[in-house]
């Protein structure tokens, strides 16, 4: 979903939400816009109860474990990936060969390049889990909650910080008629820096959160523009 902006209702105000992308370009589908604030807000609050002092302890403990799985199990994927990637240069190999010496079909070259990509593939995810290995460093569960605890009490940061914090824990957002579910983003990469823009393939994501939207009242509503890594319509 993306933002949009319309005039409604005899006065024509200003009214900003949500709105499915596909319907705004194609009018292919029936999801209803969603306000903006309204969302926001849902998704502020969320947050705002799990940053509390026991939701962060949870929150530090599933990191935490994470990265002292991926401590453990790098040296032995590392190993899988090399296995794999000598497997696939045989096979490349033997068919080159083959072509060199006249075998050579239209599914020939389709393995062939089916393999080449694979063979690809499997070095980048070689290299990215050297170069994760290279920074990660764990820091201690005290280090973290003192760097995670400036992300509390979210409600009464400014708009740039609730922007980051957002960003930093939120993974995606997926809107229903009647609810909303927030699915946290608690990964390496929070604590490692992303390399060449690449995703970590190892994002330990709780079971989402379900909230009600109509629980909340007008009265709870903050009008704020924030930037949300993706909103998806269900």
């Amino acid at each position: 979903m993306c933002g949009n902006k319309n005039k409604s209702g005899r006065s024509k105000t200003a009214r900003v939400t949500y709105k499915c992308n596909t319907r705004k370009a194609k009018k292919e589908c029936d999801a209803k816009d969603i306000r903006k604030d309204l969302v926001e807000a849902i998704v502020i609050d969320a947050l705002d109860r799990e940053l509390s002092d026991g939701g962060l302890d949870k929150i530090i403990e599933i990191i935490h474990k994470g990265m002292m799985d991926f401590a453990k199990s790098a040296p032995n994927e590392l190993k899988e990936l090399n296995k794999k990637l000598k497997s696939v240069e045989e096979k490349i190999n033997n068919i080159v060969e083959a072509i060199m010496n006249g075998i050579s079909t239209p599914s020939t070259k389709q393995a062939l390049n089916e393999l080449e990509a694979f063979r690809i593939d499997i070095i980048d995810r070689i290299d990215y889990t050297k170069k994760q290995c290279e920074k990660l460093q764990i820091p201690s569960k005290e280090l973290l909650r003192s760097n995670m605890g400036n992300d509390m009490d979210i409600k009464n940061k400014s708009l740039d910080e609730q922007k980051r914090i957002i960003k930093t824990y939120v993974y995606k957002v997926v809107v229903y008629p009647e609810y909303i579910e927030i699915y946290w983003r608690f990964d390496l990469n929070m604590y490692v820096d992303t390399i060449d823009g690449a995703e970590g393939n190892r994002t330990p994501v709780r079971k989402p959160i379900h909230c009600s939207i109509s629980h909340y009242s007008q009265s709870f509503m903050q009008t704020r523009s924030l930037l949300f890594p993706l909103l998806i319509a269900g």
